[in-house]
């Protein structure tokens, strides 16, 4: 998955949120609830992303795996073979992704309640008492 995907869901995700508020929901709901839903909508595109790179080192594997007994013996084992299961027993990341997302959702929720609030305030300043048109 590439790093512009990610920041395309990170950025558009609350206005996208922000904009149904607005429009389909008239405004029932506040910032923070819509920071909530992002930040729960990120922790599971994050865990989403982790099961789909696991089955992909599975799948990649799995070719490997001549007689179908999930074991690796004789002829099965090759170089190509090796750096397939050195790519999927060395990545700890996909074990600790439930903690590290979760750190990462809340620090994104941080993030977009300040700027909902730095909003609000910029709004309220400056557009406080000039008619809608």
């Amino acid at each position: 998955m590439s790093v512009l995907a990610v920041l395309a869901f990170l950025v558009f995700l609350p206005i996208l949120l922000s904009f149904i508020n607005s429009k389909v929901l008239s405004n029932k709901h506040i910032n923070t609830t819509l920071a909530i839903i992002s930040a729960l909508c990120f922790y599971v595109f994050v865990l989403a992303s982790v099961a789909h790179i696991d089955r992909e080192l599975d799948t990649e594997l799995a070719k490997f795996d001549l007689n179908g007994d999930s074991f690796f013996s004789g002829e099965e084992i090759n170089p190509e073979q090796e750096k397939a299961m050195l790519r999927v027993v060395s990545d700890t990341g996909r074990n600790f992704a439930p903690l590290t997302g979760g750190i990462f959702s809340f620090l994104y929720f941080l993030l977009l309640c300040l700027i909902f609030w730095l909003f609000d305030i910029f709004r309220s300043k400056y557009f406080a008492n000039k008619p809608v048109t």
